[in-house]
């Protein structure tokens, strides 16, 4: 698929482009990223007590942003070309930057996994389209190599009817995601609807390219932005789970959604998790160093079953550079893509934009796909 677009600029600008977030951990991650790369991003977020030390330990520009203020914001974007967003929570940061990016015309990327936040963002498609800017959602772990996977497969099989994803990733980075996930709840996609189930509630084994695994549901946000362009009436995402570990968060699960929507709540709630004993090769240690944290060793692996209308059943599957390195990568590489050249104009996923290829940049990735014969039960 080529995206490609040979329509010039709106607005002509400095490839300057913006780093929000730049002091969190994944902010971190991507600077240093960007750094080992030569890039030289402007850094901003709403911290100076944070931005301003980072900034100058790596002689950067830096801008402190408030994102109260629509018309204040744009402002402060006039002079940037694009804005990789790294600050979650997504539901407090995305909405503000995007529509402050309409209005200054700057590409948009971030690696918002929020299955609601995703569903407000794609509201400004028109507007995307007519600012002449390209906004592209979920550049990190959950969504894009699962994204680009599914285009790849479904360019060979393009009438799947059922899905199942599941992600294997270290269990403690897996952290963050198991609190989105508690927060939302648990969702399938029954008959092209998003279903509410409880979190967690199916367990199986499921084949990866390096054994079966034990899997548990998990509502990952492929659920709505690999829908929105496939179709697919029937998914159900899984991660996998950890003994002990998931128990515990399950527990957690119970508790009331609204306490958990707390910032200080999921804070305590990641750090105590982090730092469990069931943690093991002082990850927690590990943990409080971004760059550190970026090399952790290992692989992050996908697969995905699908089946026709037929019955017939469809493999694919990758293999690719462990997290939190990864969403690192592809954070960087979607930046760099939009500021070198013209693609679709809009708000999109990363393989609407690039292609089911795209994920093939990301270094030491391995993709296997297969068609089986023997029938594979996919209960929905």
């Amino acid at each position: 698929m080529n995206n490609k677009v040979v329509t010039k600029e709106f607005v002509t600008k400095p490839k300057t482009w913006m780093l929000y977030g730049a002091y969190g951990v994944q902010g971190q991650l991507i600077l240093h990223e960007a750094l080992a790369q030569g890039e030289r991003p402007l850094l901003a977020g709403r911290s100076i007590a944070k931005l301003r030390p980072l900034a100058e330990r790596y002689g950067l520009p830096w801008r402190m942003l408030d994102l109260q203020d629509d018309s204040v914001l744009a402002e402060g974007l006039a002079d940037v070309s694009l804005v990789l967003n790294a600050a979650g929570p997504y539901y407090q940061t995305a909405q503000p930057l995007l529509k402050a990016c309409l209005i200054s015309r700057s590409h948009y990327v971030d690696l918002n996994a929020e299955i609601p936040t995703m569903q407000q963002l794609w509201r400004y498609q028109a507007q995307a389209q007519a600012s002449g800017i390209t906004a592209v959602l979920g550049c990190g772990l959950e969504v894009a190599p699962v994204d680009c996977l599914l285009m790849y497969l479904m360019q060979a099989h393009p009438t799947i009817a059922s899905l199942e994803v599941a992600i294997d990733v270290n269990p403690q980075l897996g952290v963050g995601l198991w609190l989105d996930g508690i927060t939302l709840g648990g969702r399938l996609r029954r008959n092209h609807k998003l279903i509410d189930e409880p979190f967690g509630r199916n367990l199986k084994s499921f084949a990866f390219s390096r054994g079966v695994k034990s899997v548990i549901s998990y509502p990952s946000a492929a659920l709505e932005i690999c829908y929105r362009w496939s179709h697919i009436p029937n998914m159900k995402t899984y991660m996998t789970q950890t003994g002990a570990l998931t128990w515990l968060l399950k527990w957690v699960a119970s508790a009331p959604k609204v306490l958990l929507q707390q910032d200080s709540i999921r804070h305590f709630l990641q750090k105590y998790f982090l730092s469990h004993k069931l943690s093991k090769n002082h990850f927690a240690d590990r943990f409080k160093d971004p760059i550190r944290s970026g090399e952790i060793s290992g692989r992050t692996l996908i697969w995905m079953v699908g089946k026709d209308y037929d019955g017939q059943v469809f493999e694919a599957g990758l293999e690719t550079l462990a997290e939190p390195k990864l969403t690192a990568v592809i954070a960087m590489r979607t930046a760099q893509l939009l500021l070198a050249e013209s693609f679709l104009r809009g708000v999109y996923s990363p393989a609407e934009v690039f292609g089911a290829e795209f994920i093939m940049q990301v270094p030491t990735t391995i993709r296997f796909s297969s068609l089986t014969t023997t029938p594979v039960a996919i209960g929905f």
